[in-house]
């Protein structure tokens, strides 16, 4: 198949999509290694918004 004497200049561009509650989980978790100030406080959402990364790495700052 070809895409025409032009598609040589196109560029391709891959993009993964991630889940925002799985970066906030993560980024959470990340943040909290390089500033102690920071406290996670939930509910019962843990498991959906991944705060549980932070729980599991700072269990004393997790409420």
């Amino acid at each position: 198949m070809s895409l025409g004497p032009r598609s040589a200049h196109r560029r391709i561009v891959l993009v993964e999509f991630l889940s925002t509650r799985v970066e906030y989980g993560k980024t959470l978790a990340k943040l909290g290694e390089t500033n102690q100030n920071i406290v996670v406080l939930d509910a019962d959402l843990s498991g959906s918004t991944n705060t549980r990364l932070f729980a599991n790495k700072f269990p004393n700052r997790f409420f």
